[in-house]
């Protein structure tokens, strides 16, 4: 059981281990063993505590502007740049830096994904977490939200404090949208592809950067459907307000993570039957699958446009090398066709699994959503 006075002495000392830890030191090169080391645990702690940060204002301000201000290098990192898979999962290592660092063979060109996946995640929890702080303090807190066994405190009451909760996410609010912006400024001139095309090939990027930690891949998708701040992109003021919509929206990130499995429901049902992922993968399944029955048409519209040049198996994806130059390249496209043949494989899959009592818990819930898939499906190919 975390008590709020522990969390109090962790808010306390955070900041102070912040400036040690994660700065990158003088007398330290940035890929030596200490320094990566150490910004290596500080960024776990950060990740693992985030989970308290809901309903805390000072736990979540202090976990962005430590991020913010010792972190910098991170998050100026393209977040939507294709990403070449390492030759080994060693690599991204933080004692990778310290051994070839020591042997002479680090040229600056293994990739901090990492660090990076766990600050990303931490900053959206944090400026989740202060939005949900500031709604709650406006109209209660909602009905699944956890008890103060989970060491959260009622921060809200009088207006002043409401005031402040409110002004702490509308500050987080407005530094999120910047950066987003900013990752959306690095794609640069895509005027002669399709909307859709570039937020398809943007989506998957962006999961990419996650598939090697499928827990971590989860809960970020899980949390982005929180995102509030998307609607109020629903009314586009331009180009990069429109892409940056098309690319967060739930279905399309959905339809990217189908992508990124390669259509193999059998990767599905390995995170559904996981002890990591398991919970996690089921209630992202419910949430996408509810989505989807409601909105069928955009779901199977959301494939890749087919180019009468180009392999229909690709599509341009986004190499930054700088901010100043974008090099378009090709990966594997979305094909919604196979993203549905890929949902209804594993509604079978599960059906055979549950009647042998080999699934780990009662699926019922899942199979009627995507049993509703089905319908949608076998109705879709008899009209094409």
């Amino acid at each position: 059981m975390i008590h709020s006075c522990l969390l109090n002495h962790i808010e306390s000392f955070l900041p102070a281990l912040a400036s040690f830890s994660l700065a990158e030191h003088d007398c330290l090169l940035s890929e030596s063993c200490m320094s990566t080391f150490l910004r290596h645990k500080y960024l776990m702690l950060l990740f693992r505590i985030s989970r308290w940060c809901t309903g805390r204002s000072a736990l979540s301000v202090m976990c962005l502007e430590t991020l913010r201000s010792h972190a910098p290098d991170l998050l100026c990192l393209a977040l939507f740049q294709s990403r070449t898979p390492p030759k080994s999962l060693l690599f991204e290592s933080p004692f990778a830096f310290s051994l070839l660092h020591s042997r002479g063979l680090n040229d600056g060109s293994i990739p901090k994904c990492h660090l990076q996946r766990r600050a990303i995640y931490v900053v959206f929890k944090s400026v989740l977490s202060l939005r949900k702080v500031a709604d709650e303090c406006k109209n209660g807190p909602s009905k699944d939200a956890p008890g103060d066994h989970l060491g959260q405190t009622k921060e809200c009451g009088s207006s002043e404090m409401i005031t402040e909760a409110e002004k702490h996410a509308l500050q987080a609010e407005e530094w999120l949208i910047d950066w987003l912006l900013m990752q959306i400024d690095l794609v640069g001139d895509i005027s002669s592809y399709k909307l859709c095309d570039v937020a398809n090939s943007l989506a998957s990027s962006f999961l990419q950067r996650f598939m090697d930690e499928d827990d971590v891949m989860l809960q970020m998708l899980l949390e982005l459907f929180n995102l509030p701040i998307l609607s109020s992109f629903a009314v586009h003021q331009n180009e990069s307000h429109s892409l940056l919509f098309a690319t967060l929206k739930p279905l399309r990130l959905f339809a990217a993570f189908l992508s990124v499995v390669h259509y193999d429901h059998t990767v599905i049902i390995d995170y559904l039957i996981s002890n990591n992922t398991g919970i996690l993968c089921l209630q992202y399944l419910l949430r996408c699958l509810h989505i989807v029955g409601s909105t069928w048409p955009e779901f199977v519209c959301m494939s890749t446009t087919r180019k009468e040049n180009r392999s229909a198996e690709v599509t341009p994806s986004l190499q930054i090398h700088d901010v100043k130059t974008t090099h378009l390249v090709f990966g594997q496209r979305i094909n919604m066709m196979k993203g549905a043949c890929c949902l209804v494989s594993l509604k079978l899959a599960i059906d055979r699994m549950q009647e042998k009592s080999l699934f780990p818990y009662n699926a019922t819930p899942l199979l009627k959503r995507l049993q509703l898939v089905q319908q949608l499906w076998q109705r879709e190919r008899r009209i094409s």
